[in-house]
C-alpha cells in the first residue's frame, strides 16, 4: 500500500492597522483571515499584540501569541498602530495696566 498523506491549510492573517490620539487607550487590535480558511468548529487562539510604547510615533502590530493548531500553515501580515499628537488649545487671561505701570504678569 501507499501512504496516504494529509497536508497543513494555508491560512493568512493580516493585521488591521489601528491609531489613537497621545494619551488615549489602545483601540482593539483586530485581524481578518486574508487567505484560506478555517475548517468546521476549528479556531484561533492567542492575541497579536503591539511593540510597546506610548510616545507619538509608529509601532508594529505583531503576531504576538496568535496561532493555529499543526494542521494549520499560518502566514502573518503585519500593520501598525499610530500614536498621533494630542491637540491642545491655550487662552491667554485678559490683563490690563494704568499707563506707566508696570506690566502685569502674564498668565493662562
Amino acid at each position: 500500500g501507499n501512504d496516504f498523506t494529509i497536508n497543513q491549510r494555508a491560512i493568512t492573517v493580516t493585521a488591521d492597522s489601528k491609531s489613537k490620539t497621545y494619551g488615549a487607550s489602545d483601540p482593539a487590535l483586530t485581524y481578518s483571515v486574508t487567505t484560506g480558511s478555517l475548517v468546521g468548529s476549528d479556531a484561533f487562539t492567542g492575541a497579536i499584540t503591539r511593540t510597546a510604547g506610548e510616545d507619538v510615533g509608529t509601532y508594529a502590530i505583531n503576531q504576538g501569541t496568535l496561532a493555529l493548531s499543526s494542521n494549520y500553515n499560518l502566514s502573518y501580515v503585519s500593520a501598525n498602530l499610530t500614536i498621533n499628537a494630542k491637540a491642545i488649545t491655550i487662552s491667554a487671561d485678559a490683563k490690563s495696566k494704568t499707563y506707566g505701570d508696570a506690566d502685569p504678569a502674564l498668565t493662562y
